[in-house]
């Protein structure tokens, strides 16, 4: 009933709004008065306004379970997406790294031998002892690099700044300047060879040579003018000159003083296998090798990690008060970490030339070997190590000793992959030799060969990081893009539903 009124259709309840509509009865024909209908069609009309407001506040839930629904997978793709282009990106800049670090070590050796050989003509019937000789030759060089390399940097480092220029010619530019670094540290490594011949590689003359190159580096670093161009250069702003960049040479002698301490080092390994009572055979000599490798990595993996972690503040605060004292100890620690790469570095070529050589080609060292047994151990090193590579940075979560382990090992096998197609450079140039002997003229040819292609697979590199570059952006820019869902609190039905 409705105001005391009755429905003809009996006492049966309204259907819901979402069912059709009974059909009311005529009023002609059920004798119900024109006031009683009219009040049963407001109560109805009010019925269904509500179930309306109901409608919407249960739709309103709906739609923000919904909303969070997909916020919630569209944020675990985005984050899929992103680990996906992260990791991706890592193994582009660690291959490309990598390819780098083993050309300009390629580039390098090539430069600098050379030179060598053409400064060794005018010598040839002078009589002079050999190692004097090969020491002038190589002072001149180094001398000669120290000052054109970093000119060449200062004048090419718009091109390293301007990545919009992607010209071939632009990229020739990039890759001389990522060179020019191992240019100046091999030039100065040569240099420390030298003086060790001029010694004849004994053992104390070498401890000498070693710790007086290793004052000088730490004495160079502690310089106020090697400093400033240090900062200079990093800001490149207007002090950004050719004397800062001559004055910043200093920062490139860590492979010199890491092959002095190298040649102290391997005395040991030298020592055990040699000796006399011990027996002298390829599986003896290769298992103390492998020892003395776990040895010195290891010793030099926790260096590097000591020096490494973050000082207190009491520390800060003591290094404030001996600024001086503060000031060497950091530079030290800073060039004994940079040579300890190096030692790390030839620690593992030597024992991997001790195994393969040694042991497998039963030869005394690599340049003893045939160039087609050196072009295997290249090869293969060059596969085997890129792939490691990838897969040590793809890596996380590493705790801090294998963190400093895994930059230390990479480090030195990009290193040791240039250093085995030097070798094999060197063992084919030497088979050429025996048959025409220009050694100089055959050393030129070969740079000039090597330099072309070592240019030009830069250049694809360059190119597959770019490619690279846009894809990343197309990729953020699409899994970015708005669905068009709106914010649940803003969200209203454009019309009722019934």
């Amino acid at each position: 009933s409705v105001d005391g009124c009755f429905i003809a259709a009996g006492d049966d309840e309204v259907d819901p709004p979402t069912k059709q509509m009974p059909p009311l009865p005529s009023p002609l024909g059920s004798g119900v008065s024109a006031e009683c209908i009219g009040a049963a069609l407001d109560a109805e009309a009010e019925h269904l306004r509500l179930h309306q407001v109901c409608d919407v506040a249960g739709l309103t839930r709906s739609y923000a379970v919904l909303f969070a629904s997909h916020m919630h997978v569209r944020s675990a793709l985005q984050e899929a997406v992103h680990r996906d282009l992260v990791r991706k990106g890592k193994e582009t800049a660690t291959v490309q790294a990598f390819a780098e670090k083993t050309m300009a070590t390629i580039a390098a050796w090539f430069t600098a031998e050379t030179f060598n050989k053409f400064t060794l003509l005018l010598f040839e019937g002078s009589g002079n002892n050999s190692a004097e000789d090969a020491f002038f030759a190589r002072a001149v060089y180094v001398v000669l690099i120290s000052v054109v390399a970093p000119v060449a940097s200062w004048a090419l480092r718009k091109c390293h700044q301007d990545e919009s220029n992607v010209t071939f010619i632009a990229d020739q530019a990039r890759f001389i300047e990522r060179c020019l670094p191992m240019l100046i540290a091999w030039a100065w490594k040569d240099i420390v060879v030298a003086v060790l011949r001029l010694t004849s590689f004994h053992m104390l003359p070498e401890v000498v040579a070693t710790l007086i190159m290793t004052f000088l580096a730490v004495a160079s670093h502690l310089l106020p003018c090697y400093k400033s161009a240090i900062h200079a250069i990093a800001e490149r702003g207007k002090d950004d000159t050719v004397c800062a960049h001559i004055q910043a040479v200093p920062r490139h002698m860590g492979l010199a003083v890491g092959f002095a301490w190298n040649c102290v080092a391997s005395w040991v390994p030298a020592y055990v296998q040699g000796h006399p009572v011990l027996p002298d055979s390829r599986l003896y000599k290769i298992i103390v090798q492998v020892v003395y490798y776990v040895v010195v990595t290891t010793f030099i993996t926790w260096v590097c990690l000591r020096f490494d972690k973050e000082e207190d503040e009491a520390m800060l605060e003591e290094r404030a008060l001996l600024s001086a004292l503060g000031r060497f100890t950091e530079t030290w620690q800073n060039v004994v970490a940079d040579a300890a790469h190096y030692v790390y570095g030839w620690a593992q070529l030597e024992t991997l030339n001790e195994f393969f050589f040694g042991y497998l080609m039963q030869c005394e060292d690599a340049r003893q070997c045939s160039y087609q047994s050196n072009f295997a151990l290249a090869l293969t090193t060059t596969i085997i190590f890129t792939r490691l590579t990838n897969v040590w940075n793809s890596l996380g979560h590493l705790s801090g000793w294998n963190r400093v382990a895994t930059e230390l090992m990479v480090k030195a096998m990009s290193l040791n992959v240039g250093w085995a197609w030097m070798n094999f450079c060197a063992t084919a140039i030497a088979a050429t030799m025996a048959n025409d002997g220009k050694a100089a003229q055959l050393y030129l040819v070969s740079m000039a060969f090597a330099w072309c292609c070592m240019s030009l697979l830069h250049r694809k590199c360059q190119v597959e990081r770019r490619m690279w570059q846009g894809h990343v952006v197309a990729q953020a820019k699409f899994h970015n893009l708005h669905t068009g869902l709106q914010d649940p609190a803003s969200f209203r039905p454009s019309r009722p539903c019934v």
